[in-house]
């Protein structure tokens, strides 16, 4: 079992490499994805300014502490976007124009290089810097000592976090060994994400419960964010190591029921 995950981590080191070495090779293309979306992050720096000079509560939350929710949101979008975003999206290409089967018949998991094939480094930087700037900024103004045992649980929280965000993303597009195409419902997706952009005490308490348990995308900003704010009841701790565990199992396993449905290539036409 050890030995299986380290052998993959040195697999993802490579294909690590190989992407940045590609970006690098087209350095142009990289800077132009950083300047895209430096200009997306200026709509969110916008809305942070808005947040933070408004003054009005977020169901309950201070409009300091509404920022580090979106700086949690805006630093894991950068993390999801960079490492599983393309993957997902290719992932129906790879079904109908049958590069799947060259993945299944490699030596790893095919799950694991369907998910980690590339990574957008130029979509990292810019939301990187910009949410741990808010989530800093707005624990300042929310009198958050930010310890060291404080920012070490909240960068395992964020790990997690980005672990169930990854499934709750993927999910929808193994719809497409069925359909070939997933486009409608990936925007739905994306949609859903978008919600965390305001914190969840804002919603409606039937509407919260749902985003947080029943699927999570509460959960991923907003977790972190209350642990570092020391808000985080119990059960949240209970529920922060749980989700990715069933959210995963929950992916491997569809994962396996829906490469029963796949025949290969000759199953779509072109």
């Amino acid at each position: 079992m050890l030995g299986e995950l380290l052998r993959h981590l040195r697999i993802y080191g490579v294909l690590l490499r190989n992407s940045f070495m590609v970006q690098m090779e087209y350095r142009f293309n990289f800077y132009a994805g950083l300047v895209m979306e430096t200009g997306f992050l200026l709509s969110k720096l916008a809305y942070a300014y808005v947040i933070v000079s408004a003054d009005v509560d977020f169901g309950g939350l201070r409009p300091s502490e509404a920022l580090v929710v979106l700086g949690c949101y805006t630093l894991l979008t950068g993390f999801y976007t960079c490492f599983f975003m393309a993957n997902n999206f290719e992932l129906s290409a790879k079904i109908r124009n049958g590069d799947l089967d060259l993945v299944l018949v490699k030596p790893a998991s095919g799950l694991f290089l369907v998910s980690c094939a590339r990574a957008e480094f130029s979509l990292l930087l810019p939301n990187a810097i910009a949410g741990i700037a808010m989530i800093v900024y707005g624990a300042q103004l929310s009198e958050v000592p930010l310890s060291a045992a404080t920012v070490a649980a909240t960068l395992v929280a964020l790990g997690l976090s980005l672990s169930v965000a990854y499934a709750i993303m993927i999910l929808p597009q193994f719809l497409a060994f069925w359909f070939g195409t997933t486009h409608a419902v990936t925007q739905l997706s994306h949609s859903l994400w978008d919600l965390n952009t305001v914190p969840a005490a804002a919603f409606a308490r039937g509407v919260r419960l749902f985003g947080t348990f029943a699927l999570p995308i509460f959960m991923v900003t907003n977790y972190p964010a209350y642990l570092l704010l020391g808000k985080l009841p119990a059960h949240g701790y209970l529920w922060l190591l749980a989700a990715p565990a069933v959210w995963l199992g929950l992916t491997v396993a569809l994962w396996r029921f829906a490469l029963r449905a796949y025949s290969s290539a000759s199953g779509w036409s072109q």
